[in-house]
């Protein structure tokens, strides 16, 4: 049977499988669901699919919401042609052996919730196009090889609620867009990179935070005592860098 005889299916669900036999035709399949053209969902993280993307995932079903291929072992770049599918809302491509740039296009997925591009190779700067994604909840690029600053138009993305850059080769400062992200309520991870400057006094306005970990970079300066007004925050971590730590009598508990 051809999977992709079925044109009405709308959910194709092969995650947690031991398919595909990480070669480098392991992905051609996809080109048959093309025919597909009601699909909104396609699972198939957690397999053996090894290979580069063939460009036919970009003519995928237009209707795709959901595309997870992450815990692979897919490798090359990101299709340029990937933003043909403007209607994803959740991208997850992490744990796999991707590389290159991460694509300046990206900032035109703009109905993103989430994006996962963490455990890959990515190398390059973080396109500053993300802070166009102003739906995004979720965006997780740790464990990559990413440099440059931290892009200030993320501040753009006022949904979003985790983010973790951790354990790249970033530097320059932390923005103080980011402080004004009320909409973190789950956790900002910049740890492991070779970030400089303060903490910013404006971390003070993430009062909605629960976790913060800006370990193992080079930061200087003190603690600003803003921070105890961050007073759900059930996780700090400052290991490893050059703050000078002072506990303010206003702080709580």
């Amino acid at each position: 049977m051809n999977i992709g005889d079925l044109k009405h299916l709308q959910r194709l669900d092969l995650s947690d499988n031991p398919l595909g036999i990480n070669d480098s035709t392991g992905l051609n399949f996809l080109t048959s669901l093309t025919n597909c053209t009601n699909m909104r969902i396609l699972r198939l993280n957690a397999n053996n699919h090894g290979g580069a993307l063939p460009d036919s995932v970009a003519n995928l079903s237009t209707k795709l919401t959901s595309l997870r291929l992450e815990k692979n072992y897919i490798s090359g770049g990101i299709p340029d042609n990937l933003e043909n599918l403007i209607n994803l809302e959740n991208l997850a491509m992490s744990q796999n052996m991707l590389t290159g740039h991460i694509p300046e296009f990206i900032g035109k997925l703009t109905k993103l919730q989430g994006l996962y591009l963490s455990g890959n190779n990515f190398i390059g700067e973080i396109p500053p196009s993300i802070g166009n994604i102003s739906l995004l909840s979720v965006l997780e690029m740790q464990g990559n090889m990413l440099d440059g600053i931290i892009p200030v138009s993320l501040g753009n993305c006022r949904r979003l609620q985790a983010l973790d850059l951790s354990q790249n080769r970033l530097t320059g400062t932390i923005p103080e867009e980011l402080m004004d992200l009320f909409s973190l309520t789950l956790s900002l991870s910049l740890a492991h990179n070779s970030i400089t400057g303060p903490l910013p006094i404006e971390v003070g306005n993430l009062i909605n935070l629960g976790r913060l970990d800006v370990s193992d970079n080079r930061l200087s300066g003190e603690l600003p005592p803003s921070l105890g007004s961050c007073e759900v925050l059930e996780f700090l971590s400052l290991q490893v860098t050059f703050l000078k730590v002072q506990f303010h009598h206003h702080w709580k508990n």
